[in-house]
């Protein structure tokens, strides 16, 4: 299932907000809306106010792929939501997204702020 074309057209703008500079995000800890009674792990959760108007959230969800009963791998997937004022999910993807996850590696870059990291490193050469 893919993203509704509303959705998916914000995802895009919100990515190239975050290019343009527009956007910052920040890593937070995941609301426990997301991780209260469920067998995932979210290693990696960045958020922002978009627009000053609505809180989204991007980050990586681990979960537990079972192949049979007893065997069974890690895998992973890149999950978009938005959040409300309460710590509510009022929208959460739920299939894998190549706009979502390029999101992902843009907000994650911005949050740690690695071109600054990369800048500073390069600087006494």
């Amino acid at each position: 299932m893919s993203l509704s074309k509303p959705i998916s057209k914000l995802v895009e703008n919100i990515t190239w907000d975050t290019i343009e500079g527009r956007v910052q995000w920040s890593f937070a800890d995941a609301p426990s809306a997301l991780t209260s009674g469920t067998p995932y792990i979210i290693p990696i959760y960045v958020t922002t106010k978009y627009k000053d108007y609505q809180r989204v959230s991007v980050y990586e969800r681990r979960f537990k792929y079972y192949t049979d009963e007893d065997t069974w791998s890690w895998t992973s997937m890149i999950v978009f939501v938005m959040i409300d004022n309460w710590g509510r999910v009022i929208f959460e993807s739920e299939d894998s997204d190549l706009k979502i996850n390029s999101l992902f590696n843009v907000a994650r870059d911005n949050a740690s702020k690695v071109d600054d990291i990369v800048k500073k490193l390069l600087e006494d050469e």
